[in-house]
């Protein structure tokens, strides 16, 4: 469906906004020795996340990612974009916070930073694709343990306070941002049995799994709360950097060579589907949709 942010983002005042996700650097920790994994946290579909929903007026929006040099970047940006909004700095709260590594450090990072006393939307955004096989410092398969588990350790600790939110008369929304690459995951789907081995299967395999994995949590967040509008989203194919630090493979290679065709978005458009999920009522709870809105 035709959706324009200018245009179809309602006035966002008094709402408190978490995305993980905005920047993307190449050497980041990693909890498998000899190894890398960028992730799209502070760059592509989530600093576009971020720059769009902050010209409509949001209390906060705190978001996620591992360079806080990064973060702060996009803050510098955000108020270049929209000078007139005089409280924006304070309004834009950037917490560095690995997805890969443990429950007590992801905890440790939102203590340290997320003081509301109110959620009203939850945009689960951040990921890594096709990367090279290794574990979590939980001991899961890296591309599952990011894309999947530490999302799931994140709304685990802000789900009171997202349906406390709801019962005071918000709409809250958890938005969980998968892939077409869901079907990938293997004919059986999650392997429960195999999550804690960091080969099994191939790497599309195993990216698959961890999409499929967000799917299904909104699905489950639909089911058990009901109060929380739940969805999950595929933002299409988008001209980021996530495919471009997988591990190269042909099928990649071909995809790289297609990036700057239209068949790709920019990032600006690829956020559009996750924006519509997040500030528009025009969608069913537990529901995956395609761009826009399918």
């Amino acid at each position: 469906m035709p959706f324009n942010p200018a245009k179809d983002i309602p006035d966002l005042s008094g709402k408190v906004i978490f995305i993980t996700g905005g920047w993307w650097h190449l050497f980041t920790l990693t909890w498998s020795p000899g190894r890398t994994y960028p992730t799209t946290g502070t760059s592509g579909i989530g600093k576009a996340a971020v720059l769009a929903l902050a010209a409509f007026n949001p209390t906060r929006i705190y978001f996620t990612g591992r360079n806080s040099a990064a973060g702060a970047a996009i803050i510098a940006e955000a108020q270049k974009l929209h000078p007139s909004l005089s409280s924006i700095s304070s309004s834009l709260i950037f917490i560095q916070c690995d997805l890969a590594s443990s429950r007590e450090s992801i905890r440790s990072a939102l203590a340290n930073k997320f003081d509301s006393s109110r959620l009203d939307i939850f945009i689960a955004n951040a990921g890594m694709m096709a990367v090279p096989e290794g574990l979590t410092a939980e001991g899961f398969e890296v591309q599952f343990g990011t894309n999947y588990f530490g999302h799931a350790v994140i709304l685990r600790l802000l789900r009171p306070l997202m349906l406390r939110t709801a019962q005071e008369g918000s709409q809250v929304r958890f938005v969980a941002v998968s892939s077409f690459g869901h079907t990938m995951a293997p004919p059986s789907g999650i392997e429960f049995d195999r999550l804690r081995m960091p080969d099994a299967g191939t790497k599309w395999h195993r990216y698959g799994q961890s999409k499929l994995a967000d799917i299904l949590l909104a699905k489950s967040m639909a089911k058990r709360y009901p109060e929380i509008k739940s969805v999950s989203v595929h933002p299409g194919l988008v001209r980021t950097e996530l495919g471009g630090r997988a591990e190269k493979s042909p099928f990649l290679m071909m995809m790289e060579l297609l990036r700057w065709t239209p068949l790709y978005k920019s990032p600006e458009k690829g956020a559009h589907n996750l924006l519509w999920a997040a500030t528009t009522a025009n969608w069913e709870g537990g529901k995956y949709y395609e761009p826009v809105g399918k």
